[in-house]
Formats: C-alpha cells, structure tokens, sequence
C-alpha cells in the first residue's frame, strides 16, 4: 500500500483550508498578526503585491515566515525564504527547494495542493495539520498562507507562517 495520497484525498485536504476574512478565525498571535499587516496593505480588496511587503515591518515574526514563488505551466511551488523557527523545526534548510517528494515524502502533493488553491482562488487561507516533514510528522501546527500579487494580477507569490500547536482531540 503506498503512502503517497489520492488525487481524491489531495483535493479533500486542499478544500479543508479555511478562506480568512477575520483575525478571529486564526487562533496563534503571530498568525494574527501577520494577517493583520498582510490586510492592511490590501487596496480594492485585492492582495497586496510582493512590492508593498517590507521584512523591516515583520522582523519580531521573520522567524515564522516563509515566501513561496509560484510558478505556472506547469505549477511549482518554490521556497524563496524560510524563517529559521520554521527550518529549526523542520530539520532542514528548504530554501531555494520546490515542494517535490525527495523533501516533502509523500505529503508533498497534498502541500504543492494547498499552494495551487490559494494562488487560484487569490484569497488568504489557514489551515491546521501534522507537519510535512519526514521524521517529524509528530509536530502539529497552524498556518496561514496569503497570496501576493505580481505584475499583470496573478498571484507571484505566497506569504505564509506558521505556529506549533497541540493537535486537537480526537
């Protein structure tokens, strides 16, 4: 039996995300707090683009964000910056690496998944799991995932964190 999920289930676990509308929804202070400043840069209640982003107005949360270049025909997913909480707790280093097997083990579909919707649908998203990392699927965590515009109105760009949390009851 392989490991590797369905198409089916990829796409289960993609619409399992949560569009954000409100800081309530998100339950970690620097989750709110990125969406807060993601939000405030919105015009026309569009995302912002990559341009209006400044790390020198996140640096107490630099350590929890990671920046995803989107790529498309075909759709890849690209690590541009990952904060080091976040590569601390993964293990390694993903920056610079696309979301594919050899790093992501058999949860990689269901990452590259989530990252397509929210490029798609252009809105913010949160969403809970066991972490992706091989060796380290015991973390359970919470996370937000923002789309930023490029040139010409796609999403370019994802701006996302994460914070560890308990998992929830069963």
């Amino acid at each position: 039996m392989s490991n590797v999920p369905s198409p089916e289930m990829i796409a289960l676990l993609a619409r399992a995300m949560v569009v954000i509308d409100r800081p309530e929804q998100i339950q970690a202070p620097v989750l709110k707090r990125l969406f807060a400043y993601w939000s405030s840069k919105r015009a026309d209640g569009q995302p912002p683009p990559r341009t209006a982003i400044d790390p020198a107005d996140l640096r107490d949360i630099l350590p929890y964000l990671w920046l995803v270049d989107v790529e498309r025909e075909p759709w890849r997913f690209r690590f541009r910056l990952v904060g080091t909480k976040i590569t601390e707790w993964a293990g390694r280093e993903y920056t610079g690496r696309y979301v594919e097997t050899e790093a992501y083990g058999p949860q990689a579909p269901t990452i590259a998944a989530q990252y397509r919707e929210v490029a798609e649908r252009c809105l913010p998203m949160w969403h809970q799991q066991h972490a992706p990392w091989i060796g380290r699927e015991f973390r359970f965590y919470e996370k937000v995932m923002l789309p930023l515009l490029a040139p010409g109105g796609n999403v370019g760009m994802l701006l996302c964190a994460m914070s560890m949390t308990s998992a929830p009851a069963p």
